[in-house]
């Protein structure tokens, strides 16, 4: 009787996931992603902002040994951004953690994500430094310097700053010639 129990509960408790498990589509994804960047394009009318996001927006697929999570890499196809100039076509780059449906903010960015993308990352994945040689984990990322980061202390990092990737607010200036 209790393996029947058993079996009942486990088939349940399988339909049940099943039901939940939602379709990945990479449309949806990189719209959302390209949103995040929507800060730094000025100020303008929704239709030319969804505009611009759309069709002035690259993204990437970046490779990746990790199976939970997704990485994106969202560039300006031109240097005229909206209101802003961008004076080296800096990069957005984004995580998308695939389980728990959440993205992490990881280069280009004034706030990043950091702490929480490696707190989710050492949960999700078995091995953290799946590639000991190289350190490809992640196409154009190095794992190894977002690690050492999170586990800084805050007065190290206030002291040392976020050099894994450029910040882009210091890269981008307004059409005056002043900072952002």
């Amino acid at each position: 009787m209790k393996k029947i129990i058993f079996i009942i509960v486990l088939c349940l408790s399988i339909f049940s996931n099943a039901q939940e498990i939602k379709v990945l589509d990479s449309t949806s994804l990189v719209f959302k992603a390209k949103l995040f960047t929507v800060d730094l394009t000025g100020i303008d009318n929704k239709e030319s902002i969804l505009n611009h996001l759309e069709n002035k927006r690259e993204h990437y697929f970046l490779k990746t040994k990790y199976s939970s999570f997704v990485f994106i890499k969202i560039v300006s196809k031109k240097p005229d951004v909206g209101w802003y100039r961008n004076k080296k076509g800096c990069s957005f780059y984004l995580a998308f953690n695939l389980l728990n449906t959440r993205f992490y903010r990881l280069g280009g960015f004034d706030i990043i994500d950091i702490d929480n993308f490696i707190k989710d990352l050492k949960e999700q994945e078995i091995i953290l430094f799946k590639d000991l040689e190289g350190g490809n984990e992640i196409e154009e990322m190095d794992i190894y310097c977002l690690c050492e980061y999170y586990e800084m202390k805050p007065k190290k990092r206030l002291k040392k700053g976020f050099s894994c990737f450029q910040k882009c607010s210091k890269e981008i200036i307004d059409k005056i010639g002043n900072p952002h």
